[in-house]
């Protein structure tokens, strides 16, 4: 007992090695898929978010430069902005009232009507800026309103106009509350006689539909920013580099990476029609807080795998060894003298259940073997005695009728004797012969069955058989066919008609033989020929016309399933029958 116990606990520690360290590598494996998958999905929401800002930058720088071809486009337009640009407030007033004095319109066609106009035709404008060259002035207009007018706005010697700019709309913006609503493209105001550049003008607008760029991606963790071309940040989705510089472009345009402060950042740069770049960046550690609790259920499912799994194969093997130590306690037994000795038998179908019926039998056999002789002779004797009796009996029918019909041919009377000669045959053929038969025998058993009932009914119905040669000997099994032929004699004759008329036809289909048995008489309703279809293939009672059942369950237990009785509509208006058989040789002729 000790060195079977031993064995089976060698064989589980090797499968508690195996498994556990295939769960491990199973775990490692998913988790790393999971990290990359998670890493990739939001690596393609990032990179979303930056195509969709950089699409609506790209469509307000559109949409700038369309308002200033406006501008240009309309001369009252474009000679007040230039006359405004090149004076003073006080000359550009005087200007606007003599011009308005002398012109026929109800309204002033001049600066106030473009802004006007500008904001009109652009969603989400917010501020529309002049700079002035010649007076280093900026005017800051909402609608037509001027909200200020910084003098000196620019000092030349700082570097960048627009950084500057930049740094007066932060200033003037954040008096309504946040600065980082916002961007600016600014494009050069020429005067169209010389197209020497007089100014610039800037566009403010409102970033909210960035935000909600932001917004429909809330999977993301990507946070998104605007730089400005000196690499200072107007815009940050997380406000740690607003207004700052961003040192990192250079690093994610090579390498689409940067480290900052130990965190391992991954990030990509796209460029916009203006000098904006919009940066969309992701932390190493978002990431992973993401595949945190993913990862723990995959630790505890394989946990719980390994547990399972090892817990099976101690179980199965603890089976194994107490099925092991039954078979070998009955070999011990049966070896000291103890024929009673047997094996429990379980519910397993494996080698060791094969050993233990096996061994049962044999017991069975040593124990039974006398026994099991003498009841086979018993057994021999009676069915040997009722073979005769079997025997005896018809062979006194078959001899009465055969002396009947002698009588009747004697007295003249051949058509009772050839109705007995019939009935004789078939009386024979029930109680002789072999089970499987060939189908010319089968036939001739239906046209001395059809006789019988023509001499029964004369004159009010005929039949016809229809065979080729090379059928004739093919196997078919006892009774195939007359049940069916019986059944139009029982349900679908009228004996009010003259015409009754039945047809046995055979088709050779290839593989198999196709038996059609159709009449002309009462015929069958549609619905009732399902009923009739769905009980036989069900195998159930149809009450009175029970040949049909027992033809098909006959026919499918013997060739299979796919061969039987198919009940259907004769084209004449009966019922007609049909049956499939396979196609098999050498059937023995009686």
């Amino acid at each position: 007992m000790t060195k079977k116990k031993y064995m089976y606990k060698r064989i589980f520690a090797l499968y508690f090695a195996v498994v556990t360290t295939a769960v491990v590598f199973l775990a490692a494996f998913s988790i790393n898929r999971v990290n990359n998958t998670i890493k990739n999905q939001q690596l393609f929401l990032n990179k979303k978010i930056i195509e969709q800002t950089t699409e609506y930058i790209d469509r307000k720088y559109d949409n700038s430069r369309e308002l200033l071809w406006r501008l240009y486009s309309t001369e009252s337009w474009r000679d007040d902005l230039i006359y405004y640009v090149n004076n003073n407030q006080e000359k550009y007033l005087n200007h606007k009232l003599d011009t308005f004095y002398k012109s026929d319109k109800l309204y002033y066609m001049g600066l106030e009507s473009y802004i006007k106009s500008a904001f009109g035709f652009s969603n989400g404008m917010k501020r529309i800026s002049l700079y002035n060259y010649q007076d280093n002035s900026l005017s800051i207009f909402q609608e037509n309103v001027a909200l200020n007018i910084y003098e000196n706005a620019i000092n030349s010697k700082k570097g960048n106009i627009k950084d500057q700019f930049d740094e007066i709309m932060m200033s003037n913006l954040s008096k309504d509350g946040d600065s980082n609503k916002y961007i600016n493209i600014m494009l050069d105001l020429k005067n169209p006689l010389n197209l020497n550049n007089i100014g610039k003008i800037i566009f403010t607008y409102d970033i909210s539909d960035i935000k909600q760029v932001l917004s429909h991606y809330d999977e993301s963790h990507s946070e998104l920013l605007l730089i400005g071309g000196n690499d200072i940040t107007f815009y940050d989705s997380s406000k740690v580099y607003q207004g700052d510089n961003y040192p990192y472009i250079d690093e994610l345009k090579s390498k689409q990476m940067y480290y900052d402060n130990g965190n391992k950042y991954f990030g990509e740069v796209m460029d916009s029609k203006s000098e904006m770049k919009v940066v969309g960046i992701i932390s190493q550690k978002d990431i992973s807080y993401l595949n945190r609790s993913i990862t723990w259920v995959i630790y505890a499912l394989a946990g719980a795998l390994a547990i399972l799994v090892n817990t099976i194969i101690y179980t199965k093997l603890k089976t194994l060894e107490l099925r092991t130590n039954n078979i070998v306690d009955s070999m011990e037994k049966l070896e000291k003298g103890d024929f009673n000795a047997r094996i429990p038998i379980d519910k397993e179908n494996d080698e060791l259940s094969f050993i233990s019926v096996r061994f049962n039998e044999m017991c069975d056999k040593l124990h039974d073997y006398v026994k099991e002789v003498y009841v086979s002779q018993i057994k021999q004797k009676k069915a040997e005695v009722m073979a005769l009796q079997n025997q005896i009996n018809p062979h006194f029918l078959f001899n009465t009728l055969e002396s009947i019909r002698m009588k009747a041919i004697s007295s003249g009377d051949r058509e009772v004797g050839k109705m007995l000669y019939n009935m004789a045959s078939l009386f024979r053929n029930m109680v002789k012969g072999d089970s499987i038969i060939t189908i010319r025998q089968e036939l001739e058993h239906c046209r001395m069955y059809l006789e019988l009932f023509k001499f029964r009914y004369p004159g009010i119905f005929n039949y016809n058989i229809f065979c080729s040669e090379e059928l004739y000997n093919n196997q078919v099994m006892k009774f195939s066919f007359q049940p069916l032929v019986e059944n139009f004699i029982v349900h679908g004759m009228d004996i009010d008609r003259t015409d009754n008329y039945i047809e046995i036809a055979l088709n050779d289909m290839g593989e198999e033989i196709e038996i059609v048995i159709s009449d002309n008489g009462k015929g069958i309703e549609s619905q009732r020929i399902e009923e009739i279809n769905e009980k036989i293939s069900k195998r159930e009672n149809l009450g009175n016309s029970i040949g049909l059942v027992n033809v098909h369950e006959r026919i499918s237990m013997t060739y299979g399933a796919n061969y039987g009785v198919k009940v259907d509509k004769s084209s004449t208006g009966g019922a007609k029958i049909i049956v499939n058989i396979p196609k098999l040789k050498e059937a023995k002729d009686e």
